[in-house]
């Protein structure tokens, strides 16, 4: 069965090449049960190679042709067809290994490509953390998933309850309810309707890339920000092969508290936080631009309870206001900001708002395909992402999700993108560099955690 892909994803695999792959990640961090015993993890592993039931998007891949990236279609395999013993990895850290060191590995693994003769994922279970703690790391393709379905996916895989060793690993969650799998799907639309509403989407299309136009000559100092209107910094030059990956977590209710005493939102907080730590992190540097920069904010476009594959999000960009020197000044600046395109992407109509990446990339992506891309204006200076999650405790075959942190691509003229999950009452921010573009990166993941305690002081929130 062949199966089209959307634009996004197409996009995704056009832009993917060999020292530039596109993937997205989730790292789970996990303590075993009391009583798990030291074959707790070696258990999993065995219970894992015996799971061969795949669900979509596990058992696709790429239509086998001259020119797959060009003409892209997925391909349904069945669960036969399928080696597992390629796509589970089981790995161990000296022993007793730290988040640094974990570190280490996942930066490894995110840098290697995927195989397009095989489906577009891998799943890593590494042990050897401290405190017999563990982790597991899904990394798959980003034009299978975006950064929302791959996390609700992995949410999946868990529940809240401790005495629930039931669970199956990642390939076999299903991506839907049975109550919502067995619904008919809709009747395809005539010719006659499909090229109206193309023409529909055409002529939208158009409209909002004229208002983009007219939004792009607004001056440096603007509280909102435009696209391809960013300062060229470092952050923007050409990548190598090399990835470097670090992370930092904050308490929930210290993010939500900030949020409350402002009238923000956790969001608001989150990105004031990351235009702080750039903010240092570039002045160390003496590399901080004139202007403030500009952050490409990803906003879902799915439902609460959808959990499919593919990609659906718009594309915001937020000025980050990192010339304000006042931690809450900067932090009213950047909730202003934000409020703002978030209001522009809801005017836009359905179709278009649901592919304003493209609309917002577009030109970006071209750029990535003619290497032109890092040599002039980028779109904006980095990708900043929130993915939201579950707050209470969350279990897997009775061992506990401590951290779970998303990993996700960059590009050529875009070397760093920092991403974050909430799960288990925890914020956790996955960064991911350069390892050329972006030097001391656990430098900058210190940095978001004395931007946190800074903006708590000049709130008069701090403990």
């Amino acid at each position: 069965m062949i199966r089209s892909l959307n634009l996004i994803d197409r996009a995704w695999l056009l832009a993917d090449r060999h020292d530039m792959p596109i993937h997205v990640a989730g790292l789970a961090i996990f303590a075993p049960p009391d009583d798990g015993g030291d074959d707790f993890v070696p258990n999993l592993i065995s219970d894992f190679r015996a799971t061969r039931t795949f669900a979509r998007p596990f058992n696709q891949r790429l239509r086998q042709s001259r020119f797959p990236t060009l003409t892209p279609a997925r391909e349904v395999l069945a669960d036969e067809e399928i080696d597992l013993d390629y796509h589970l990895r089981y790995s161990a850290l000296p022993r007793p290994g730290g988040e640094q060191e974990l570190n280490t590995l996942v930066s490894l693994l995110h840098t290697q490509p995927h195989d397009p003769t095989r489906p577009l994922w891998e799943f890593h279970v590494i042990e050897g953390l401290d405190d017999g703690r563990f982790a597991m790391l899904l990394k798959i393709h980003h034009a299978l998933m975006d950064g929302v379905s791959g996390m609700r996916r992995l949410i999946r895989m868990v529940t809240s309850d401790p005495a629930d060793h039931g669970r199956v690993p990642v390939w076999a969650v299903g991506a839907t309810d049975p109550a919502r799998a067995t619904r008919r799907p809709a009747p395809r639309a005539s010719l006659a309707r499909r090229v109206t509403s193309r023409a529909r989407l055409t002529s939208e299309f158009a409209k909002a890339a004229a208002g983009l136009t007219r939004d792009a000559v607004r001056p440096p100092d603007s509280p909102a920000a435009a696209v391809f209107g960013a300062p060229k910094s470092m952050l923007n030059e050409r990548i190598t092969r090399q990835r470097r990956v670090a992370t930092q977590t904050f308490e929930l209710a210290r993010i939500k508290r900030t949020a409350e005493a402002t009238d923000g939102t956790v969001n608001d907080v989150f990105l004031a936080i990351c235009a702080a730590a750039l903010r240092r992190y570039l002045s160390e540097l003496d590399a901080l631009p004139e202007w403030n920069l500009t952050a490409g904010t990803p906003v879902s476009m799915r439902d609460a309870g959808d959990g499919t594959a593919g990609n659906a999000f718009g594309l915001i960009l937020v000025n980050l206001h990192t010339r304000v020197t006042d931690p809450a000044e900067r932090l009213k600046a950047i909730g202003r900001s934000s409020r703002m395109a978030k209001d522009g992407l809801a005017e836009l109509p359905t179709m278009v708002a649901n592919n304003s990446g493209v609309l917002l990339f577009g030109p970006f992506i071209i750029e990535q395909l003619t290497r032109l891309a890092g040599h002039t204006r980028p779109p904006c200076n980095l990708i900043i992402s929130n993915v939201p999650g579950p707050d209470g405790p969350l279990y897997f075959n009775g061992a506990s999700l401590e951290r779970l942190y998303p990993i996700s691509p960059i590009f050529d003229g875009l070397a760093l993108n920092i991403t974050v999950m909430s799960a288990s009452g925890r914020l956790n921010l996955g960064i991911v560099g350069c390892r050329d573009s972006v030097p001391r990166m656990q430098r900058l993941a210190d940095h978001h955690g004395q931007a946190l305690t800074e903006l708590e002081e000049s709130l008069s929130l701090a403990a």
